[in-house]
């Protein structure tokens, strides 16, 4: 039927979700345990946007 595939299609998302929100966490704590690195990378992009506009 339709409706399982559908409720597959929403597991899948769900999961494949979850992992890249564990993931961009894990990326996060890691950036915030290197201070330094974490405001080097603020710092790129703050003057990424600053070229961009």
């Amino acid at each position: 039927t339709s409706t399982s595939s559908d409720w597959l299609i929403i597991f899948i998302h769900s999961q494949l979700l979850i992992a890249t929100a564990r993931h961009s966490h894990a990326l996060i704590s890691v950036c915030f345990r290197s201070r330094t690195f974490g405001w080097k990378a603020f710092g790129y992009t703050n003057s990424r946007r600053a070229l961009a506009s």
